[in-house]
């Protein structure tokens, strides 16, 4: 229903089986389904035509089947939103659907021993579910994190289950809520400490030399 049931928002792939469109939407509800353009190779819809089945629910697994069961999404505020279809298991595929703007309303800083643990480096919302900003650091070993200013909306680092809490340059880490430190060691310049989404539990920081 956001876009007249056309064809205009394809799904790209994006590697690991993995299908992804962004849009601009604004608040109200919708139907729609995930298919070809013929209806016919791929017409994936509700796997029922429960409430439950049917109902998208931001940030949360949505099961598709081959059914005539349109789905379902609310959208409580205007604003972009990622859609992602997931065919690793081909007979289950799966819809995740999360708002590009993934912190929201929360600022959320990049806070370590490179600014004293504080909240003078926010990190800036850019479009297309990234948010950054850039520090100049004197170089050296330094631990870090993202976070609220209250340290509790958000507060993500080094998860639980990874083997190393090192942040190399340019190479995209998998962040976690987590009390744990991350480390990076850089040489003196400006870094851009990138944040990517859209998935807000396990956003994806890379640091890039400007």
């Amino acid at each position: 229903g956001f876009n007249g049931w056309g064809t205009e928002t394809p799904l790209e792939y994006k590697g690991a089986r993995q299908y992804q469109v962004s849009m601009s939407l604004t608040a109200g509800s919708y139907e729609f389904k995930v298919a070809s353009e013929d209806w016919a190779t791929v017409n994936l819809g509700a796997m029922s035509g429960s409430d439950e089945d049917k109902t998208v629910v931001i940030g949360q697994e949505t099961y598709l089947a081959a059914t005539n069961d349109n789905l379902v999404i609310n959208i409580d505020a205007d604003g972009d939103y990622v859609f992602i279809v997931d065919v690793s298991d081909k007979a289950e595929p799966v819809l995740k659907v999360f708002n590009a703007q993934f912190f929201g309303a929360t600022p959320v800083y990049l806070r370590g021993g490179m600014n004293g643990w504080g909240t003078a480096d926010e990190l800036v919302y850019q479009g297309a579910g990234v948010y950054s900003v850039d520090i100049t650091v004197s170089g050296g070993a330094t631990e870090f994190k993202v976070a609220s200013e209250d340290w509790a909306t958000i507060n993500l680092g080094n998860p639980d289950d990874a083997l190393t809490n090192t942040v190399t340059e340019g190479v995209g880490k998998v962040l976690g809520s987590s009390n744990n430190n991350l480390m990076i060691e850089l040489s003196a310049g400006t870094y851009e400490f990138r944040v990517t989404g859209p998935d807000a539990t396990q956003p994806i920081l890379t640091v890039i030399a400007k």
